[in-house]
């Protein structure tokens, strides 16, 4: 092989292997990412039935406006 396409093939290996690295670290960011947004959607839609629940603990509550002082 010439040198000058070994020096080539060595960094197109090295280009390699850093992409692969950084791929597998953005994969890892992903699933991270994924998991937490998973979460936030499981807290939001227990939050969402607490309201549901409350609004029809309290029938038209809303309409009535503030609650008295005391």
């Amino acid at each position: 092989m010439i040198p000058d396409e070994e020096a080539r093939i060595t960094l197109l290996e090295e280009k390699v292997a850093h992409q692969e690295y950084a791929i597998g670290h953005l994969g890892d960011a992903l699933y991270r990412q994924q998991s937490r947004l998973d979460s936030l959607e499981n807290v939001c839609e227990e939050l969402l039935e607490q309201v549901r629940r409350l609004r029809e603990g309290r029938p038209g509550e809303e309409e009535e406006g503030s609650p008295p002082h005391y």
